[in-house]
């Protein structure tokens, strides 16, 4: 998963090629870059993956929710993907089983 205005490797994926974008930091800041690495990319694209995407919002209340109900302390990016679980679970995510 990626977050709105970090998300090079959406942009990139949509271009069909590694892309440069103006990185917009915040405090989620271990994940997000304004390019993705050709290799990377590369391998992700053959394979038709693409990126979820989160608002900085969505990732600050995915912290919110996994202290109050769970006491978990998570940083940006951990919780990041979290909020992408809640975002899309009855969308992009409704067929997955098992989510690691």
């Amino acid at each position: 998963c990626e977050v709105e205005d970090s998300d090079s490797y959406k942009n990139s994926f949509e271009n069909g090629k590694p892309i440069t974008i103006e990185y917009k930091k915040s405090f989620i800041d271990g994940i997000g870059s304004s390019t993705v690495l050709e290799k990377n990319f590369k391998s992700a694209y053959e394979l038709g993956i693409k990126s979820l995407i989160c608002s900085v919002e969505e990732v600050r209340n995915s912290l919110k929710i996994l202290f109050d109900k769970n006491k978990i302390i998570a940083e940006g990016a951990g919780a990041a993907s979290y909020a992408a679980y809640l975002k899309y679970k009855n969308t992009e995510l409704k067929e997955f089983k098992n989510i690691v």
